[in-house]
């Protein structure tokens, strides 16, 4: 996981989950858990 680079790319990733959520659509996601990152570094 990483932060978003700008607040456009951020809110198209919240649209594309919600229209996912409300498709039931399960998504899977692999990688670090959210608890791992920090501010500076992921």
């Amino acid at each position: 996981m990483r932060p978003v680079p700008d607040q456009s790319t951020a809110l198209r990733l919240v649209v594309l989950a919600d229209r996912l959520y409300d498709r039931e659509i399960p998504v899977l996601a692999s990688g670090l858990p959210s608890t791992a990152c920090s501010a500076t570094r992921c």
